[in-house]
């Protein structure tokens, strides 16, 4: 249980860590050399490497939520 409750934590960190990122970008557009949009305000500002550690802690912890919750003890 206690990594099921560790795996959520994971996974909720973060869901809210891109939902964040989205969020700026849409309310601070930004251009990188041509580039518009999502992929834009991530090489503008720098924030790609956040991006990417966010996705895979939400990708890792949906992984240890699933496999604690159908795990056979």
């Amino acid at each position: 249980m206690k990594r099921m409750f560790a795996g959520g934590l994971l996974f909720i960190s973060g869901f809210i860590g891109v939902f964040a990122l989205v969020i700026l970008s849409v309310f601070k557009p930004w251009n990188y050399n041509g580039i518009d949009g999502f992929s834009g305000f991530l090489l503008g500002t720098g924030t790609s490497w956040f991006f990417t550690l966010f996705c895979l802690m939400a990708v890792l912890g949906l992984v240890i939520c699933l496999i604690e919750a159908y795990r056979k003890s």
